[in-house]
């Protein structure tokens, strides 16, 4: 739903607004940060990852209790009941969402990308985005990590992988993101990049340019690459 929607549904019951959820889609992603669009998801947890008044109820028992509870939520999807109820993806109930083991994931610090791009576009996430399929992400709260995603050296790494696609595109999916290999860097490498990453998010331009370059003088370092193989 955009904005106009979550105020609309928050007026008619404040306490739904912790089940609109910010999300985040392959497009508005980019290099070092996102751009987003102002788009929330309903988010009910299935029951069986959360305990839900309604929970073990029958169907009927169920839906007037999450009724009575989430009146704006749930008038707003009686429009889409039907589709919703033909959902494979869904919980217990049509109103929720399919059980999650890595639910707890999304509200915390995390790398973002898109799945498919023509060069590395990861960012750093302190929001507690949702993200959806055409947007991954990394478990991690380690910015270094992230310059190192965004680094030439990854960029050629992918480009030279399976994951080239059409026209110059790289598909930046998890077993190909999960796969790239990560040496054991000491921590004053790993601050500097961190320090670097943020100065990324907001630079642009020529300063950008040169962080970038920063950046890729330091990984090319960490794997010992000569001037020849650069």
């Amino acid at each position: 739903v955009n904005e106009e929607t979550r105020s609309k549904l928050i007026a008619g019951d404040s306490s739904c607004e912790k089940y609109l959820r910010p999300i985040l889609k392959g497009r508005d992603l980019e290099r070092w940060k996102s751009d987003w669009s102002s788009n929330y998801l309903i988010s009910i947890p299935s029951s069986g990852n959360q305990r839900h008044p309604w929970k073990n109820m029958s169907d009927h028992d169920a839906e007037t209790t999450f009724s009575k509870l989430h009146p704006s939520i749930f008038t707003h999807l009686c429009e889409y009941k039907t589709k919703l109820k033909k959902r494979d993806d869904q919980g217990n109930y049509y109103w929720e969402l399919r059980a999650c083991v890595y639910w707890d994931l999304f509200i915390k610090p995390k790398i973002i990308y898109s799945d498919i791009s023509k060069r590395p576009q990861f960012s750093m996430d302190n929001e507690k985005f949702l993200c959806l399929n055409t947007c991954y992400f990394l478990a991690s709260d380690s910015e270094w990590i992230c310059a190192l995603m965004n680094s030439k050296l990854s960029h050629y790494y992918f480009l030279n992988s399976n994951a080239l696609v059409r026209g110059g595109y790289v598909r930046f999916f998890t077993q190909y993101v999960t796969d790239f290999p990560i040496p054991i860097i000491d921590d004053e490498k790993k601050e500097e990049l961190s320090k670097l990453t943020r100065r990324a998010t907001s630079a642009a331009g020529k300063e950008l340019r040169i962080v970038e370059q920063r950046i890729d003088n330091i990984v090319f370092d960490i794997y010992q690459l000569t001037k020849k193989q650069i």
